[in-house]
């Protein structure tokens, strides 16, 4: 995963995979997931902000903030849709997404296209965790392409359902070692 644009990174480096997957793990392993503030309407459009800005060059650091709002214990769904909000101005790619055959046109699709998210706040938390760690794997696009091809098949997707198509990429059984 080492791209020449971000080896001079210090946050895009394998210390840094390491150090989410760490995180990510110890939450996971506390067996007390951190809680999700904020009304329906700001939770659906931090999750889809969430997936969208795998999109952008900047996603390394919206994971960044992420994971320390979790380690707080509550993720502010509206903190964190202000922050994605004065990122969205810089319209640049990354060329991973570019580079994959149909993704960048899916990514455009499912902005354009309304979803809605239903469940509960810690099938929200469940799949926030999931899918950070989808994506810190080498086969990202294949997680964010399958979570954009549910959502797209069905406006209204279950998160319980996204959740049960993200273990294929728990490749450490992390979760399955949380019960």
């Amino acid at each position: 995963m080492n791209d020449s644009m971000y080896e001079n990174d210090p946050l895009f480096s394998e210390d840094w995979y390491s150090q989410c997957y760490e995180n990510i793990a110890r939450l996971v392993r506390s067996r007390n997931l951190p809680s999700i503030t904020g009304n329906p309407a700001d939770i659906n459009a931090f999750i889809a902000n969430l997936i969208l800005n795998q999109r952008g060059r900047d996603w390394v650091r919206l994971f960044g903030f992420v994971l320390d709002e979790l380690s707080i214990g509550t993720i502010s769904s509206e903190k964190i849709n202000m922050m994605i909000r004065s990122r969205q101005s810089d319209p640049a790619v990354r060329p991973e997404i570019i580079q994959t055959p149909g993704l960048g046109n899916a990514l455009l699709t499912f902005e354009r296209s309304p979803v809605t998210f239903t469940g509960t706040g810690d099938e929200a938390v469940e799949f926030i965790l999931r899918f950070l760690l989808s994506q810190i794997s080498g086969q990202w696009h294949g997680a964010l392409r399958t979570v954009m091809q549910k959502c797209m098949a069905s406006r209204a997707v279950k998160l319980s359902e996204l959740n049960k198509v993200l273990e294929v990429w728990d490749y450490t059984r992390l979760f399955e070692r949380r019960i």
